[in-house]
């Protein structure tokens, strides 16, 4: 297994579970805090630089992979399931429909400066693009473009071509500028 901790970065009362052949990449300036983090056997886990995680729990499956982009916020109570945590069988088609043997997947990728909203249930098979928001409580589970904002249970874009910063105060229009060019962007329907 590897465990790589970058520059700057501090995890504080972090619980870490590593099974067999796995890794955990933490970029520079990374801030957990309270998360609960079970890496399965043969998985990955990758978090990009500048990321502030406050409470919750990230679980891979066997074989998984989450990438989470750079600049990520993510509130209080947030859960990171990559898996669904025990076989399905399909009567019909006559086999396991979520079997985790063989290469490693994507199961969830984040993509850069993404705010993620509080108790937020981030699902198997999750793709967000850069720049989009989830909502309180939202349950997001397929994929979805970049600078959007997601809501609800299942998880829905509702209002596209947003741009976000931590800031939570303005008194003047130009604040914008503060957000990188790159996460200033309209929401692109192709990427996925």
């Amino acid at each position: 297994s590897l465990l790589y901790i970058d520059d700057d970065t501090i995890l504080k009362n972090v619980s870490l579970q590593m099974s067999n052949e796995t890794e955990f990449v933490v970029g520079k300036k990374v801030y957990v805090s309270g998360f609960n983090i079970f890496i399965n056997s043969f998985s990955k886990v990758e978090i990009g630089n500048g990321c502030n995680f406050q409470t919750g729990k990230l679980r891979t499956g066997r074989n998984q992979k989450v990438v989470i982009g750079v600049e990520c916020m993510f509130s209080w109570d947030i859960v990171l399931l990559a898996h669904d945590g025990h076989l399905i069988w399909d009567i019909g088609k006559e086999k396991f429909i979520n079997n985790t043997v063989g290469d490693k997947r994507n199961s969830i990728v984040i993509g850069d400066h993404c705010w993620i909203g509080g108790e937020t249930v981030i699902m198997p098979h999750t793709f967000i693009g850069s720049g989009s928001i989830c909502g309180y409580r939202c349950m997001a589970k397929g994929k979805y473009p970049n600078n959007c904002i997601i809501v609800g249970q299942p998880g829905r874009v509702v209002k596209k071509d947003i741009a976000w910063m931590r800031r939570n105060v303005s008194y003047d229009d130009k604040d914008i500028l503060l957000i990188d060019e790159q996460y200033r962007k309209f929401t692109e329907e192709d990427i996925l």
